[in-house]
């Protein structure tokens, strides 16, 4: 079967799309609607001549997730990845320069080159859970920041009421939104059992198991402990190069979101659970004597056992989380 590999870059409004075919590029514009979907796909058939169809975008925060169902729905093969990917991909062509028909260009021959796996949306019940803890995230961020404007001196008494009415309302927002949650939790039992089993871990209280269980979806996602440490950014990776760079440490990639919640977590089991306590013991025998370093192997340690809590659906053991750690 011949493919045939068009990159779409996509916005708001509307998305680029780019079809390279014997060194020829295609390119058309189209709205990011249903109608602008139709046409798209009238129009790759027709440039097309034939073959199966495969479509390459990027993670854009939200705005291609319409178009990615949509093309899904139709039965054709669609990749989504990472920006950084095809952003490095762009530079290996010698491509400085950045427009919407450059990327869908860019993707368009990344697709064809590197064969990216297709893309498999979260369920419904997952991509719910995840909108609604990370809506009661921000909503708990705003209520710090009102509060704080509220108790700040020299505040006006009609500015101060008017921030208190605004923190109340934002309140009332957090309790409706986590009783949304239990709701879901309560109707769709995988969700319900997994948040319960996650709180089994000590350190791991009801609203930090939402958001790891929110940012993780479905453990299945992951074959191995190591890919979802990874996803989540608390692998150290190496960065070598002659004799004057020399290192290893935690470069900015992964779930930023996932990762603060298990650091988080990972701080209070070093302190009140047994064997994270004397895991971080061996890791400071072993010559690491920064508080950061030893945390973050707490940290990655934690995403192995919150791997093995939901793909075995077992609470939390510390005397096997000891043996497997060569604690005893």
């Amino acid at each position: 079967m011949v493919h045939r590999h068009f990159g779409i870059d996509v916005s708001a409004k509307d998305f680029r799309v780019c079809f390279v075919f014997r060194g020829k590029a295609y390119v058309e514009g189209f709205s990011n609607t249903a109608e602008g979907f139709d046409h798209l796909v009238e129009w790759a058939r027709e440039v097309a001549l034939g073959g199966r169809l495969r479509f390459c975008l990027e993670h854009t925060g939200g705005y291609e997730s319409e178009l990615v169902g949509y093309l899904q729905s139709r039965g054709f093969y669609v990749s989504v990845v990472d920006s950084s990917q095809s952003h490095h991909f762009r530079l290996s062509l010698g491509k400085r320069g950045k427009s919407d028909a450059g990327d869908a260009y860019c993707l368009s021959l990344y697709s064809k080159e590197r064969q990216p796996e297709e893309w498999t949306p979260r369920p419904d019940p997952y991509l719910c859970y995840l909108q609604l803890v990370r809506a009661r995230d921000a909503f708990v961020e705003d209520l710090t920041r009102l509060r704080n404007r509220a108790g700040s001196p020299g505040v006006l008494t009609m500015v101060r009421e008017q921030l208190d009415m605004a923190v109340a309302v934002t309140r009332h927002a957090i309790e409706n939104l986590e009783a949304k949650m239990k709701k879901l939790e309560e109707s769709v039992e995988e969700l319900g059992r997994q948040a319960r089993r996650l709180t089994s871990v000590t350190g791991i209280a009801l609203t930090s198991a939402r958001q790891i269980l929110s940012e993780v979806g479905p453990v299945r996602a992951y074959p191995t402990p190591e890919k979802l440490a990874l996803a989540a950014g608390l692998v150290p990776l190496p960065k070598r190069s002659g004799t004057s760079l020399n290192q290893t440490g935690l470069q900015p990639y992964g779930n930023p979101r996932l990762r603060r919640a298990l650091y988080r977590c990972a701080l209070v089991a070093k302190q009140r659970d047994a064997a994270f306590k004397a895991y971080a013991e061996r890791i400071q025998a072993h010559g690491h004597k920064s508080k950061k370093t030893v945390i973050v192997a707490c940290a990655r340690k934690l995403a192995h056992v919150v791997w093995a809590i939901l793909t075995n659906d077992e609470d939390y053991s510390q005397e096997i989380f000891m043996k497997q750690a060569r604690l005893t």
